[in-house]
């Protein structure tokens, strides 16, 4: 049982769903990255401070995000500063989130996964840009007429950031099985994902 201030939520009352070991009915997102390299480094402080407000406003807003995806390495093909809004989590089940909690910081909150797949979650592709594949190629032949080779950057509003969005370019990061909420450029009004008690599973 878990007093939060802003809910109290009694986990023996939580379906828990009998599930293979490695896969999980709950999702997670943590509020802090502890890596100090990355650009979304947090305090403590500042991770708590986030936790608090997600739940005071019922929603996950986006942040903003880069990507650099490579088509093709020779002669150099692709897209950089591919600027994104999205929600990150991951589907890595709770027994297992150790080494998790070791990077992304110790507050977070845990939904359902039927919550995230009713608001558009999708799994990342793990890509690797030092060695791009057949799949490098299929993106550098239908998006061929909307970016310039030589700046590497897109000519057209088309909704290409929905596409590069759901891609990691770094395949080292595979084991942290993330989903993302992407923003819809079509309605760049809507800032976040909001929720319900009843969503959350664990805080």
């Amino acid at each position: 049982y878990i007093e939060c201030g802003f809910y109290s939520i009694d986990l023996h009352n939580v379906a828990i769903i009998k599930m293979n070991p490695t896969t999980s009915s709950t999702i997670f997102h943590f509020t802090s990255i502890k890596e100090q390299t990355r650009s979304s480094y947090k305090t403590d402080d500042d991770s708590f401070n986030i936790l608090k407000k997600i739940l005071s406003d019922r929603e996950i807003l986006f942040s903003k995000n880069k990507r650099d995806i490579i088509f093709v390495k020779e002669p150099i093909s692709g897209i950089k500063n591919i600027e994104v809004q999205m929600c990150c989590f991951t589907e890595t089940p709770i027994q297992f989130l150790k080494n998790h909690i070791e990077v992304f910081g110790n507050f977070g909150l845990g939904f359902s996964i039927d919550w995230a797949i009713k608001n558009g979650a999708q799994n990342v592709i793990y890509y690797d840009n030092d060695n791009p594949n057949l799949f490098g190629l299929v993106l550098e032949d239908i998006f061929g007429k909307f970016f310039d080779k030589e700046k590497m950057e897109m000519n057209t509003d088309f909704l290409w950031d929905h596409t590069f969005a759901g891609i990691t370019e770094n395949i080292k990061y595979r084991h942290e099985r993330e989903l993302r909420f992407l923003q819809n450029p079509r309605a760049p009004e809507i800032k976040g994902i909001p929720f319900t008690k009843k969503d959350l599973t664990h805080i």
